[in-house]
């Protein structure tokens, strides 16, 4: 009885150790996975702002330059498309904005472009209704500002000392690898041609934004209010004339 009861002992450890020796590849195999998407994802975004930055800048020749590396680097056609068909909506200026209040109170801006708006409320509007929120007036919580991302080996002291005097500039902010610019909305496009031009920064990206004021940023304490307002936002972007939507969250 003993013999059985060793050997039977022996067979389940293993076991054990056989589906634990699959359970750790198959972690391995996932942590992997992940690491390769983040990096493919970073390489798209990449593309993405780029083709942003050639439209805003009207550089046709760059542009085309930016697709076509894109295009060898495999990045999906419908991606390319996208990031070309948004930016030119926002060039365009006939952008619809509404104002509303969604999860734990967090004000929210839609910046939609639509052919047609009272389709386009219509579906914003029941996302709201759905989930037991409101439209409602939120814009003053906010200022426009245009934002200008941008890399360089200089430190931010060496940085401000040039920038300072440059027509619309407001403030400078290190973000991970890169500094972003804020200034006026209607000088965006300028600065950051001197940006490239004379100084010879590489630039990442352009946007003219909405920045909730510092008095009237948020923070989310509980995290169930926190997912149900990322779903919310995720809902909403799903709309298609959607372009962007901006909260005043910390």
């Amino acid at each position: 009885m003993q013999l059985i009861r060793t050997v039977a002992s022996r067979r389940y450890f293993s076991i054990v150790s056989i589906l634990s020796s699959g359970h750790n590849k198959w972690s391995t195999i996932k942590h992997d996975k992940f690491k390769n998407d983040a990096i493919r994802n970073k390489q798209i975004n990449k593309y993405v702002n780029q083709i942003n930055v050639a439209l805003k800048l009207q550089e046709e020749s760059k542009l085309q330059a930016i697709i076509e590396s894109a295009i060898k680097e495999n990045v999906p056609k419908k991606v390319i498309e996208n990031a070309l068909n948004k930016s030119k909506q926002t060039l365009s200026g006939n952008l619809n904005v509404y104002e509303g209040i969604g999860p734990g109170g967090v004000k929210l801006i839609i910046e939609a472009q639509t052919d047609n708006k009272n389709r386009t409320i219509g579906l914003v509007r029941n996302i709201f209704n759905k989930r037991g929120h409101n439209l409602g007036p939120c814009l003053f919580d906010f200022n426009r500002v245009g934002k200008i991302w941008f890399h360089c080996s200089e430190d931010e002291n060496a940085l401000l000392e040039k920038l300072i005097d440059i027509e619309g500039f407001q403030d400078i902010m290190k973000d991970e690898d890169d500094f972003v610019i804020y200034c006026e909305p209607s000088r965006t496009y300028k600065i950051a041609k001197t940006l490239r031009d004379k100084y010879g920064y590489e630039l990442n990206n352009t946007n003219i934004e909405y920045v909730p004021k510092d008095e009237m940023k948020v923070t989310l304490k509980d995290e169930e209010t926190q997912e149900s307002l990322g779903k919310f936002i995720d809902e909403l972007k799903q709309v298609e004339d959607v372009i962007k939507v901006y909260s005043n969250e910390a």
